[in-house]
């Protein structure tokens, strides 16, 4: 496979088939077609106006990019009411956004991040350098962003639209950093205001005119959008629809025109009945996307212990854990990159061996005089249930005691945190850029059992420290793709992650939504279609006369 070929982005148009409700048995298998390779062709050009309704999953929250991490939800808002300062092409590639650009020093320990002229937030305050250091300050102790900003030493303004950043060590891949919900920049007034979270204030192509006690947003075109000629849309209207058949259902019924949906079942189904309905559906289906992942906690027994750790590897079969429902739409994950990732490197996976299973059980029994037995924290998710489901019945068909016990999502992350769980499955290594793990992986931020962190597992070696270190102070591409391979080596070698499948991400919409994933950046280069099972609404547009010859 061609190294572009690894970076490309490859989205998928299908029809969508409305199913009632998902449980977490396995669904009958669909007889699927193979996928279109584009979205629905439009008679015409481009048009402006309208209004578009889409449907996500829960109520966004606190919008201000200092709270924290959002969802799919509230970062499919986000992208409606701000901007980023750095984007990324369709081939990865960094580009400013809301930057003009980025200077480094001389060793990467200082980076000038430059803003383009005349940028306004919604609130007619102008974006300027003030501005910015005063989010980026706050994103420093943000619950999102404080571990990643850790290096960070001094943010200081130098000029009307020039802010430095100060580093404690050298790190040549910083600006990766701005295409998070770092990077995302709101009014410094909203950021301290009473309601600036239920009413963001960003310079976005939209700003919020309304929003429901119920998550429900409506945004208007912002008449101060620093991109000539957008937004298309003059209004978007966010509706909060819990579960995925409801979303699917509503745009099939005309009610609703774009859906987040992130169901494998829904998606498959929606393959195999592409000719009989007026739906479009839009998969992410080979580029970077949280990995369903077990993580173990090695701060304390039994995943201290490597054999314990060991034979939950050796019982896990991957492929088995992809049901047929799932089948084109579901990958399983050998680590914590897709395999289509210009980082990948195939890493030394455990293969399926219920004897090598049982060995390590022997071993462990041997030690401490008592079986393994431990309890899973399992979040309250339809699709998360249904993979887990099934690999929990890996490990009975092992001989491993497991109890499994659901909780809702925040639950499992806050447990995580500070270490009080034995093993949790939980969506991560999400990022496409390797040097986001760093808070997750690097000894630095390993805190004991009890005291919160960013370091789930509770383990790390100084040569994945060392190869974050050998990546961040260079910007040779060869060496930065040696250490990140190398990282993920010791990854799997530690087996502290269980990676199981790369979750899907992908978008229901009706007949006459163009240009949801047909996007160009700031300097007019192609853009990254889909990011997290979100989109830019930026340059979408409504080509009403599709509706109606249908």
């Amino acid at each position: 496979m061609s190294m572009a070929r690894r970076m490309h982005l490859s989205m998928v148009v299908l029809a969508a088939l409305v199913v009632v409700g998902v449980a977490c048995a396995d669904p009958p298998e669909p007889q699927t077609n193979p996928p279109e390779q584009a979205e629905q062709p439009a008679a015409s050009g481009p048009r402006n106006g309208g209004r578009l309704v889409m449907a996500v999953e829960s109520d966004p929250g606190d919008l201000r990019p200092t709270a924290g991490p959002w969802d799919s939800s509230a970062l499919q808002v986000g992208r409606a009411v701000f901007d980023r300062l750095a984007d990324y092409s369709d081939t990865y590639q960094l580009e400013p956004a809301l930057a003009e650009s980025f200077t480094p020093n001389v060793d990467f320990t200082e980076w000038a991040i430059t803003l383009r002229a005349d940028l306004v937030f919604h609130d007619g305050t102008p974006l300027d350098a003030e501005a910015l250091r005063a989010n980026l300050e706050a994103q420093r102790t943000s619950p999102a962003a404080e571990a990643l900003l850790r290096p960070v030493r001094a943010v200081f303004v130098t000029g009307p639209r020039t802010v430095n950043v100060r580093l404690r060590a050298p790190w040549s891949t910083f600006p990766h950093v701005l295409t998070t919900q770092v990077g995302f920049v709101a009014s410094p007034a909203s950021l301290m205001a009473v309601d600036g979270g239920a009413r963001p204030v960003g310079s976005g192509p939209f700003r919020v005119r309304a929003r429901g006690t119920d998550g429900s947003f409506v945004l208007g075109k912002s008449p101060t959008y620093w991109r000539d000629g957008l937004p298309r849309l003059d209004e978007i209207v966010v509706r909060v629809f819990p579960e995925g058949a409801a979303r699917v259902r509503a745009v099939e019924e005309g009610k609703v025109d774009v859906a987040l949906v992130d169901d494998p079942v829904l998606l498959a189904l929606a393959s195999a009945r592409r000719a009989a309905r007026r739906t479009q559906v839009l998969a992410d289906l080979e580029g970077e996307a949280p990995k369903l992942t077990v993580v173990l906690n090695a701060g304390r027994m039994p995943f201290s212990d490597f054999s314990a750790r060991q034979a939950l590897g050796y019982a896990t079969d991957r492929a088995e854990i992809v049901g047929d429902g799932d089948r084109g739409f579901v990958k399983w994950a050998r680590g914590p990159v897709v395999d289509t990732s210009l980082w990948y490197n195939d890493p030394p996976v455990l293969p399926h061996s219920l004897a090598a299973t049982e060995t390590e059980l022997e071993r462990f029994t041997d030690r401490y005089g008592t079986s393994l037995t431990f309890e899973v924290l399992v979040p309250d998710d339809p699709v998360i249930r249904r993979f887990t489901t099934r690999w929990g019945q890996q490990l009975r068909d092992a001989g491993i005691s497991a109890r499994f016990r659901v909780v809702p999502l925040a639950e499992v992350r806050q447990a995580a945190a500070v270490g009080g769980f034995d093993a949790a499955v939980l969506p991560l290594f999400g990022s496409w850029h390797p040097d986001l793990w760093y808070p997750q992986l690097h000894l630095s931020e390993l805190t004991p059992v009890g005291a919160p962190g960013p370091n789930l597992a509770r383990l790390g070696s100084p040569g994945i420290d060392g190869s974050f270190d050998s990546a961040r102070a260079t910007t040779e591409l060869a060496r930065q793709v040696d250490a990140y391979r190398a990282i993920q080596n010791d990854v799997v070698t530690g087996a502290a992650y269980l990676f199981l499948v790369r979750l899907p991400q992908g978008l229901v919409a009706g007949p006459d939504v163009r240009d949801l994933t047909q996007r160009t950046t700031p300097r007019g280069s192609p853009g990254l279609g889909m990011e997290q099972g979100t989109v830019s609404l930026t340059q979408v547009w409504l080509d009403r006369e599709a509706r109606d010859t249908e």
